[in-house]
């Protein structure tokens, strides 16, 4: 164990362990190696050498799936069992990572294919030559065909889900079946190959070639299932400016059009992105917005465009991301746009992250004049951006907190809160507040100043001598 954590340096010790020492050695070696993965292509020849020892059989096996190549000497052992066995398990899955060495079983792999014990073992290997095995491709469609009409929920068909893997394996041939498969004209059989592909989880050339192709398909199925799949952002990068540009000419309903946008968005130059944060299509604009994130430093030429964006785009959280992408961009230069954008828009909440990002205002004025505005929500978020702001900025705007507090139906408990952080500097309001007639103002000062502690003692000595 101490030796299997040096890596790739520990593998002679680990083959020479392995064909010398006692089974359990043996058996922790071989297990070591496969943790290892590639780096412990040095012990090949140990690893074949301990194929023939019963107790190390399958585990010789498993580390072979794992490497493949590099053991390319048990292929005529791999492929004299495959054949003799009645039902040959890893064989096949390890002569298909082998590769090359192993090719000489495909013949056989392909007649087993339709065979109820030895199919599934079959497609598997297959699934694993990948395009040296595309002369399958064929036999697989006809597979999927026929397994489709006996187990059309793709999860419950796991001969379907790999013969669909190897297809995407295999290149040219295996998109064309995947073609006709998907083109077949039954949507059901459409759905179960596209969602099969997807529990699958594969992303390959032939499965691309194939769905972009079908993007114009007749079936709504297939369209929006090539679409869905051309929209992720793996496969977006592969695709050049025509096609991104024609993707986004797009209507179907469920094609996700926003990483398409981001994606062609993110290459322009700064002008286009620029014309498309003022945009129209709201998808163009959040593409946009997603891109000056990325290229901060070449964004200042976009500032305005942002500031006018800001007070003309309608209440949701995107104005939240303009606030975060202007004050990021532009600092202290935002301070007239987000002004204005606050005058308009007092009620939503994305100007508190405005203040609290910049921390740097000419004056307070204007949040005094929010901290007594009519509406309580107005108040709240002037109160909540205060108390995030720090002490530096409150004691500036002390006289408007004290008659928040004083006044009944304005009061809060982020002004009482911001207040008794104050201290002795704090205490004087709530003294004045326990001077009131009303029980309930009284009772909410006292317990204030109860909580202060020795901090409220000089605002109380002082109202006992008054």
């Amino acid at each position: 164990q101490a030796i299997g954590k040096h890596g790739a340096e520990a593998v002679p010790l680990l083959a020479e362990a392995l064909a010398n020492g006692s089974l359990e050695i043996q058996l922790r070696s071989l297990a070591l190696l496969a943790e290892m993965g590639d780096p412990s292509a040095g012990a090949a020849d140990a690893v074949v050498a301990a194929l023939d020892v019963p107790e190390l059989k399958w585990p010789s096996i498993e580390w072979i799936k794992l490497v493949g190549p590099p053991a390319a000497a048990a292929a005529p052992k791999l492929i004299r069992w495959y054949r003799e066995a009645e039902e040959p398990g890893g064989y096949g899955w390890a002569l298909g990572a082998i590769g090359e060495a192993g090719k000489e079983i495909i013949p056989d792999l392909i007649r087993d294919v339709e065979d109820e014990r030895r199919g599934w073992f079959a497609i598997v290997a297959l699934r694993e030559f990948g395009p040296l095995a595309a002369s399958a491709a064929p036999t697989l469609g006809r597979l999927i065909l026929r397994r489709h009409e006996e187990v059309p929920n793709p999860r419950a068909g796991h001969v379907v889900l790999q013969a669909i893997d190897a297809l995407a394996r295999m290149g040219d041939p295996g998109a064309d079946e995947i073609r006709a498969l998907l083109e077949s004209g039954n949507d059901q059989l459409a759905r179960l190959v596209t969602e099969a592909y997807r529990y699958a989880g594969r992303e390959t050339y032939a499965l691309r070639r194939a769905y972009w192709e079908l993007r114009d398909s007749e079936s709504g199925v297939v369209r929006n299932a090539a679409l869905r799949y051309l929209g992720r952002p793996a496969v977006l990068k592969r695709l050049d400016d025509e096609q991104l540009r024609v993707l986004m000419e797009t209507k179907a309903p469920r094609f996700r059009g926003e990483t398409v946008a981001a994606e062609l968005v993110l290459r322009a130059d700064m002008a286009e992105v620029i014309r498309a944060l003022e945009s129209d299509d709201a998808v163009l604009r959040k593409a946009a917005l997603a891109t000056l994130k990325v290229r901060k430093q070449e964004a200042k030429e976009a500032v305005p465009a942002l500031g006018r964006q800001l007070v003309k785009e309608p209440i949701t959280s995107v104005q939240r991301t303009i606030v975060y992408v202007l004050c990021e961009i532009a600092g202290k230069e935002a301070q007239p746009y987000l002004v204005e954008y606050v005058r308009n828009h007092k009620r939503h909440d994305a100007w508190q992250s405005a203040y609290v990002r910049l921390k740097s205002w000419a004056d307070l004025e204007f949040l005094g004049g929010l901290l007594v505005d009519d509406e309580a929500r107005v108040r709240f978020l002037a109160e909540r951006t205060l108390s995030e702001l720090g002490p530096k900025f409150q004691p500036d705007l002390r006289e408007a907190l004290t008659a928040n507090l004083l006044d009944g139906k304005r009061r809060s408990k982020y002004v009482a809160s911001l207040l008794k952080s104050w201290g002795a500097d704090g205490a004087p309001a709530f003294v004045q507040l326990h001077r009131s007639l009303t029980y309930a103002d009284y009772d909410f000062a006292r317990r204030y100043l109860e909580g202060m502690g020795a901090a409220a003692l000089p605002a109380l000595l002082e109202a006992l001598e008054d």
